[in-house]
């Protein structure tokens, strides 16, 4: 009897879920599964209406965030041993799936294979409604990744498949990608070999794209600069992005034809890897807008209120060119 009795609580005290406990920021690595969550002092900077609640019991935990000052689920983090093993994003409007991805381990609880689905359309990739992306990782004894991915992307009037394959080094930074890419868009077809190379020199990150052999897109970014320059197959650019921060005041700039046709400055109140805060200025002073980059949302607040957000899932983790499609945005 005092056998079962030890039997039987040892299987309850499995099952004992923790109460919940809420917290206003979180990070994930998309590629290692690796999490954060903590609770950090934002009120000096607006009403930190950011909530993440976790459950665990001794086997699993699972992680629910919310929009921004919602009660509605953004997403629900299923972690095991860890490390996430499956994010699924819902519509902020009907609850529905948006997004689910999958992260699959080895015995050294190392990524060696996920996927991505999408599910629905975003606003700014109209009529989309497959959007599927698998990626494989093998490890060897030269302190490098193998990677070899496909993505297969398909609307009413459009398709687009990728293969991939390059390696990365020990920290799961790219360091050579090569992607054959065939698009079909009505009776018309392209097909086309793109190369991406990153270098790193200290702080500094040199990035460079070639499509058939030709430079399409090159970027130099550091710790307080980034720019970004898009050319044609005449080898002319096209367009320029830059980016920078001296001291808290960022300035970003976009250059078209040689005109800049947009210009922001702004003054980051308060950054961290999955958060940035920040109010635009205008004339020298602060015009009462507030921006915000979170994990997974963008928005802009005026008066306490959010207008222009957005949610922003990241659907291709190992593209950095700016040809390629690397998140979805779903206007709310």
């Amino acid at each position: 009897m005092k056998k079962l009795f030890f039997i039987l609580f040892i299987l309850w005290n499995s099952l004992v879920v923790s109460e919940a406990e809420e917290f206003n920021y979180y990070w994930r690595n998309n590629i290692t599964g690796e999490y954060i969550l903590d609770t950090l002092a934002l009120q000096k900077y607006l009403n930190p209406q950011f909530r993440y609640k976790s459950n665990e019991n001794k086997q699993n935990m699972t992680v629910t965030g919310f929009y921004y000052n919602s009660d509605n689920v953004k997403f629900i983090d299923e972690i095991q041993n860890g490390r996430i093993i499956k994010s699924t994003y819902f519509n902020k409007a009907d609850n529905t799936e948006l997004y689910v991805k999958h992260f699959y381990y080895d015995d050294l609880m190392r990524p060696v294979h996920i996927t991505i689905e999408l599910k629905g359309d975003g606003s700014e990739v109209k009529n989309q409604y497959t959007y599927f992306v698998s990626l494989f990782f093998t490890y060897n004894s030269k302190n490098t990744i193998a990677y070899k991915g496909v993505r297969c992307q398909k609307s009413k009037t459009y398709e687009e498949y990728i293969l991939s394959s390059g390696n990365f080094d020990v920290h799961y930074n790219p360091v050579t990608i090569r992607s054959t890419i065939m698009r079909i868009q009505g009776m018309n077809s392209a097909f086309f070999e793109t190369t991406e190379n990153f270098m790193q020199k200290g702080d500094e990150v040199i990035y460079e794209c070639y499509s058939n052999d030709l430079l399409s897109a090159k970027q130099r970014t550091d710790k307080n600069y980034m720019l970004t320059q898009i050319y044609d197959s005449g080898g002319n650019i096209i367009e320029k992005t830059e980016k920078k921060l001296n001291d808290t005041l960022e300035t970003y700039s976009i250059f078209s034809a040689g005109t800049i046709f947009d210009n922001q400055i702004s003054e980051i109140l308060f950054s961290a890897n999955a958060l940035k805060i920040a109010q635009i200025i205008e004339n020298n002073v602060p015009n009462g807008i507030i921006t915000v980059q979170s994990l997974d949302e963008n928005f802009r607040i005026k008066a306490g209120k959010i207008f222009s957000g957005e949610l922003v899932l990241p659907v291709d983790i190992f593209s950095h060119v700016p040809l390629y499609l690397n998140q979805i945005k779903y206007r709310f």
